[in-house]
């Protein structure tokens, strides 16, 4: 008797493949996952499609069908690019702007990436020179006469150790 290699398919496996299928088909609806419980597994309640999948893994089998259905309506959209491409080119200023958009990733609103610091500020404000701000130190001489803030103020008298009259 000669040995025969039987490739068994588990359940999930078979379930995951239905689900890809019926995912992937540009001509199907996205269906909510107990949904597809219910109409793609047969499953006579939606929700049992949780004991059989995580959320986890109902994610990435959705992630990875999205991939394959855009790839199968990719073909269509490159006509659709040549036609858009063709009317700009012919001097269309909507489809002209909508290549823009498109090709460029280009927005009429201003975007600001990134964080904004106090640094690159005084750069611009500057004229693009760099300015080391970590070394900065203070003046040798304070920016104030100290002499104005004692000077209006009475000096004690050597021995004087009486309190001030009480009111």
């Amino acid at each position: 008797m000669a040995y025969q290699s039987k490739h068994i398919i588990s359940v999930k496996d078979k379930n995951r493949e239905l689900l890809m299928a019926y995912l992937s088909n540009p001509d199907n609806e996205f269906l909510s996952r107990n949904r597809l419980g219910k109409e793609v597994l047969g499953y006579a309640k939606g929700e049992t499609i949780y004991t059989h999948f995580t959320p986890a893994e109902l994610s990435l089998i959705e992630a990875e069908a999205l991939t394959l259905r855009r790839s199968m309506y990719a073909p269509k959209l490159s006509k659709v690019d040549a036609g858009i491409l063709n009317k700009a080119a012919s001097g269309d200023a909507g489809a002209a702007k909508l290549c823009y958009q498109r090709f460029e990733d280009w927005s009429e609103k201003s975007r600001v990436e990134g964080v904004v610091t106090f640094e690159a500020v005084l750069n611009q404000l500057v004229g693009g020179q760099s300015h080391d701000m970590t070394n900065i130190t203070p003046p040798d001489e304070p920016a104030y006469d100290t002499n104005m803030i004692t000077d209006n103020i009475p000096a004690d008298k050597p021995g004087d150790d009486t309190p001030p009259d009480s009111l």
